[in-house]
């Protein structure tokens, strides 16, 4: 196996691992706020506020050093922040390493997301690399809780966090000895010309109506299955999805299924345009498409009136919001901005989306029944097809 691919499925496995230990403490964190003293609180109010700059930073960080030096200080700049954790309790104390966590992680994350196709498929298959790629990002990021779990029992929290951060610093190791020829450098790079270009803004637009579509899911079916146990006889012990007890652990059990999904779905396409001919101008439509269906099927789970035929509808859910991501990233790719700033502006986009949208989406959720509830997605799904159509026909 050549060193450029183990570096890049290695590093995109760990890549999800961390992002998925990040998001399940800031996760944890916001849904306990009265349990949290006030700095731990504020300390997460400035990760969140934090994340914007972190990326910038990244981005630059990777345009203008190229994705071997960006990988090694990513990887060093990460372990050394894991490590700091071990020794100094969560407060405020221990911004700083959470910072050079994040910046480390936003570091690595864009570094593989340019690095991705020259070490799986080529430059010529980039959609297809993306989606395996983004597949390997998510189940990292699925085995992330229960493995961290598996070893604190085992290990011991400190022992576990030491090996995660040997770990990381292992593809470091590993990109500085990778040959410089099989790895990236950009020069000429130009961030005006990145940041004023339309077509990138177009882009962002379509990430900030998709970002809160994919965060609403685990937030429905949790109001879904709680409401459902509370108007109805039926018994909370038996789900479709083999899940049993409480809501709460039968609402795992569904976003597992629509994370299985959404994850199948990039394999399936990736596999379909590494083994067809299609052309690059055919991408758009795997953009343009699953956004309608999403909307179909968010109209359908409105009407849905047993359990069953809901779950299936995350399901669905999952299986067409797969492609989007990873079919956006190879479109902007493929343009002439194609960088990590531009990858970066992308995703910032996605957390002004949700930003913004979420809270509705959220409220909606909350004040009304889960049913009536799927509107607000409903038109959101339809503003996300409508801006992938325009982005794709403004040339």
């Amino acid at each position: 196996m050549p060193i450029v691919t183990l570096l890049v499925l290695g590093g995109s496995l760990t890549t999800g691992l961390i992002i998925g230990l990040l998001a399940a403490l800031k996760l944890a964190m916001a849904q306990q706020p009265e349990r949290l003293p006030c700095s731990v609180a504020t300390l997460l109010n400035i990760l969140n506020s934090a994340f914007f700059a972190l990326m910038l930073i990244a981005a630059l960080v990777v345009d203008y050093f190229g994705t071997q030096l960006s990988l090694i200080s990513g990887s060093i700049l990460l372990s050394a922040s894991l490590t700091g954790l071990i020794l100094v309790p969560l407060s405020l104390r221990s911004l700083p390493l959470l910072l050079g966590a994040g910046l480390g992680t936003s570091i690595f994350y864009l570094s593989l997301i340019q690095l991705t196709p020259v070490g799986l498929l080529g430059t010529s298959a980039i959609a297809a690399s993306l989606l395996f790629g983004t597949v390997l990002m998510g189940m990292g990021a699925l085995l992330a809780y229960p493995l961290l779990d598996l070893l604190s029992t085992a290990l011991g929290y400190r022992l576990s966090l030491s090996l995660l951060a040997c770990f990381v610093l292992l593809w470091g190791v590993l990109a500085f000895f990778t040959p410089t020829e099989l790895l990236l450098f950009q020069t000429g790079f130009d961030p005006i010309r990145v940041i004023t270009s339309g077509k990138l803004w177009l882009a962002a637009l379509v990430f900030a109506f998709y970002a809160p579509l994919e965060a609403f899911v685990s937030v429905w079916v949790t109001t879904y299955l709680t409401k459902r146990d509370a108007a109805t006889s039926d018994n909370p012990s038996v789900d479709p999805s083999g899940a049993t007890g409480d809501p709460r652990d039968q609402a795992a059990g569904w976003v597992a299924w629509f994370w299985l999904a959404l994850l199948g779905s990039r394999v399936l396409l990736g596999s379909f345009l590494h083994l067809s001919t299609l052309q690059d101008a055919w991408q758009p439509f795997f953009l343009i498409i699953p956004a309608l269906m999403t909307a179909v099927v968010f109209g359908n789970l409105s009407g849905s009136s047993t359990t069953r035929q809901a779950l299936y509808g995350v399901i669905l859910l999952g299986f067409f919001l797969g492609p989007v991501l990873p079919t956006l990233l190879a479109i902007v790719a493929r343009l002439a901005i194609g960088s990590a700033l531009a990858v970066a502006l992308l995703h910032i986009g996605g957390a002004v989306g949700g930003v913004i949208l979420s809270p509705l989406v959220n409220s909606g959720v909350k004040e009304r029944s889960a049913a009536s509830a799927l509107w607000i997605p409903l038109f959101l799904s339809l503003a996300l097809t409508a801006t992938a159509m325009f982005f794709t026909l403004s040339g």
